[in-house]
C-alpha cells in the first residue's frame, strides 16, 4: 500500500508576477502530486499566478495581512497550519519567512524550511536579528545562488551547514530558440526584461544604449516589464533624446514571444540571485550580457555564454553590447552554450528533482529523531 502523500504548505506574501512567484509556479507544475499534496498560503491579494496555480487543482488561500504587526492574521496562520497538518511549511521572501516560520515552529511542524531568494543587502539590524532567531527553529534553508549562502554566513552569521542551494529552473521547452546569426547584426533589438524597480537598474541599461547608438544608430532597446519607475525612465530616455528607439512594452507572460524576437538580453541589476530572465534568454538561444553581482556569476561564464560587466557602468555596457553585437561567431557561440546549460543544469526537471531530494532527506532525519 502506498504511503499516503506529505502535505506540503508553501507560504509567500503575494502571488503577482515575479521571479519568485513564477519559480513556485514551476516548482508545482513539476512536482510528484503522488508523493506531495501542496497548498499556497499567500498573505496580500492572489493575484495572476494564484490563478495558474488554481488551475493546476492545488489550492491557494488568503489570510489577510494588515500592517507589519497583525495579531489577528498571525491567530489564523495558525490555525490554517494547525488545521491542514502539513508536514513541511516551506517559507519565500522575509514576510513570509518572518511568520511563516515562527507559525510553523508554534505549531508543531516537523521540516521547516525559509527561502532566501536575493542578496537582501536593504536588511537592517532588526531583520537580521530575526533572521538569526528564527534560523534556530528551521531546518534548513534554501538559496538559489552560492552567492546568497555566502552573504547569509558571512553577513548575517548563520551556520553555512543549515544552508542549500537549489537552483531555479525553467522550462526550456516554452521557449523557441533565436534565428541563426550569419552575419554582424545591423538592426539590432535588444531587450532588458524585469521590473521597473531600482534593483534593476534600468537607468545604467537606458544610459548603455544611448551611448551604442553612436556606434550602431539602428539598434533598439525593448523595455519589457511594468513597475513603479515606469514614468521615470520614460522620461530619463526622451531626455537622452533616444527618440522612439527604446520602446517600453510594459508586462506579459509571453515572455518566450518577447525573447524569440531579440538578438541580445542585458540584465544591468545592482543584485541578484538566480536570475530567471538569464535562464529564459538561454533557453531562447539569446545571448546575455549581465552585471558581476550575485549569482549572475554562476550563470554565466565570461566569454562562454555571455559577457559580465561591472554594476552601475554604462560604459563598459555599452562597449560589451557593441563587441558582442560586431561578431555573430560569438552571438551564435554563446546561443549554443546558453541552450546546453538551460536544458541541463538548470531545467525545471533538475530543480524539481533536487528539491524532492531535499524533501526525503529531512523527512528521513525528522522521522529517524
Amino acid at each position: 500500500m502506498n504511503a499516503p502523500a506529505v502535505g506540503i504548505l508553501y507560504l509567500v506574501d503575494e502571488l503577482h508576477i515575479g521571479g519568485t512567484e513564477q519559480q513556485m509556479l514551476e516548482l508545482l507544475q513539476e512536482i510528484d502530486r503522488a508523493r506531495y499534496k501542496p497548498h499556497v498560503v499567500c498573505f496580500r491579494d492572489k493575484g495572476r499566478i494564484a490563478g495558474e496555480i488554481e488551475s493546476l487543482g492545488i489550492p491557494v488561500t488568503l489570510v489577510p495581512k494588515s500592517g507589519r504587526v497583525d495579531p489577528g492574521f498571525f491567530w489564523h496562520l495558525m490555525a490554517l497550519i494547525r488545521r491542514t497538518r502539513p508536514r513541511i511549511v516551506q517559507t519565500f521572501l522575509f514576510t513570509a519567512n518572518s511568520w511563516g516560520r515562527l507559525a510553523a515552529w508554534l505549531s508543531g511542524v516537523p521540516v521547516i524550511i525559509g527561502g532566501e531568494r536575493n542578496i537582501d543587502d536593504w536588511k537592517g539590524p532588526l531583520h537580521r536579528f530575526v533572521d538569526r532567531v528564527l534560523a534556530r527553529f528551521t531546518t534548513t534553508i534554501v538559496v538559489n545562488a552560492a552567492a546568497i549562502k555566502t552573504f547569509l554566513v558571512e553577513e548575517e552569521g548563520l551556520t553555512g551547514r543549515n544552508i542549500r542551494v537549489v537552483y531555479n529552473g525553467v522550462r526550456w521547452q516554452r521557449f523557441t530558440p533565436a534565428r541563426v546569426r550569419s552575419e554582424a547584426v545591423r538592426v539590432p533589438v535588444i531587450g532588458i526584461v524585469g521590473r521597473l524597480e531600482p534593483q534593476k537598474d534600468h537607468h545604467t541599461c537606458i544610459r548603455a544604449f544611448a551611448r551604442l547608438r553612436l556606434r550602431v544608430p539602428g539598434a533598439r532597446l525593448r523595455v519589457i516589464g511594468d513597475g513603479s519607475l515606469r514614468h521615470e525612465l520614460e522620461a530619463f530616455a526622451r531626455g537622452l533624446d533616444t527618440g522612439d528607439t527604446v520602446e517600453f512594452q510594459g508586462e506579459t507572460r509571453d515572455v518566450g514571444k518577447v525573447l524569440s524576437q531579440l538578438d541580445l538580453v542585458v540584465v544591468s541589476s545592482t543584485r541578484e540571485g538566480c536570475c530567471n530572465v538569464i535562464l529564459e534568454a538561454m533557453s531562447a538561444g539569446v545571448p546575455v550580457i549581465a552585471t558581476r553581482v550575485g549569482g549572475n556569476v554562476e550563470l554565466i561564464t565570461e566569454g562562454e555564454n555571455g559577457y559580465l560587466v561591472p554594476p552601475h557602468d554604462p560604459v563598459a555596457l555599452a562597449e560589451a553590447m557593441g563587441r558582442a553585437l560586431a561578431d555573430p561567431g560569438q552571438l551564435e557561440a554563446f546561443s549554443r552554450s546558453g541552450l546546453q546549460a538551460a536544458r541541463g543544469r538548470f531545467s525545471v526537471e533538475a530543480m524539481a528533482a533536487a528539491y524532492d531530494r531535499l524533501y526525503q532527506e529531512l523527512l528521513q532525519t525528522t522521522d529517524g529523531r
